[in-house]
């Protein structure tokens, strides 16, 4: 078998090497980044994977913790097993309104919006945030990374899960957001939410969801705390299917 004498090696792997940038940079141009890694698994690791966070508007501060928000939430789901193949683009959008497709939303703090993938969230200084009795004597700044956690956990469903049935979507995300919260806040915030009673993924539903909110994101938080393995099967699409009393099959 013929040998490549040394300077015939070196062309050989520079060639190789030169071969793969351009493929690179041809896959690139005409299909975008997202192909590599399904093309290339053992080479575009760590650098390509995981979540890509864009801001639109905010503070420094407010950037600061959506980071912060971020990098723990991606932890969070590496940890149980799941993380994306390969670059999740995400842009978070901060606010004195919520406006999604140009309509004012004022009842909520932050929203997710699955088509645009993207967070619109309250500043800081929202009224919503600093005069809401809800929060009062609570860490805000810690409040606010839990509220963008739990948006940011929504994008993690939606990617991973497309389709999860919204009360379900929003269990996982307040079991997220309850999970990195810190360990003061949670306390402070199960007691004051009185969490509601849910014994069983079905009871993960839009009437549940809607009588209580904050006592829904509570009781679904304490539920998978105490049956982990039924976060794997829900976003594996395994869960046993909830049977919503709102909606009557006929």
């Amino acid at each position: 078998m013929e040998k490549y004498p040394p300077v015939r090696r070196i062309e050989y792997v520079f060639g190789i090497i030169g071969a793969a940038l351009l493929l690179n940079l041809s896959v690139s141009l005409i299909y975008g980044n997202d192909l590599l890694p399904v093309l290339f698994p053992r080479i575009f690791t760590e650098e390509t994977e995981g979540l890509y966070v864009s801001y639109c508007n905010g503070s420094s501060l407010e950037k600061c913790i959506a980071g912060e928000a971020a990098d723990a939430v991606e932890d969070f789901y590496r940890n149980i097993g799941f993380h994306p193949l390969f670059r999740e683009k995400l842009t978070i959008e901060f606010g004195d309104e919520i406006c999604p497709d140009g309509k004012v939303v004022d009842w909520v703090i932050g929203l997710y919006h699955r088509e645009k993938k993207r967070i619109y969230i309250c500043s800081l200084d929202s009224p919503l945030i600093r005069d809401n009795p809800r929060f009062s004597g609570l860490d805000l700044s810690e409040l606010y990374r839990s509220i963008l956690a739990h948006e940011i956990s929504h994008h993690f469903n939606h990617s991973l899960c497309p389709g999860l049935f919204p009360p379900v979507d929003e269990a996982i995300a307040g079991f997220v957001q309850y999970s990195i919260m810190d360990p003061k806040l949670r306390v402070e915030m199960l007691e004051r939410v009185e969490a509601a009673s849910l014994t069983s993924v079905r009871d993960f539903n839009i009437a549940a969801y809607i009588n209580g909110p904050d006592e829904f994101l509570g009781g679904a938080y304490l539920y998978l705390r105490n049956h982990p393995s039924m976060v794997d099967r829900i976003l594996q699409g395994r869960a046993p299917a909830v049977k919503d009393p709102m909606f009557v099959e006929f």
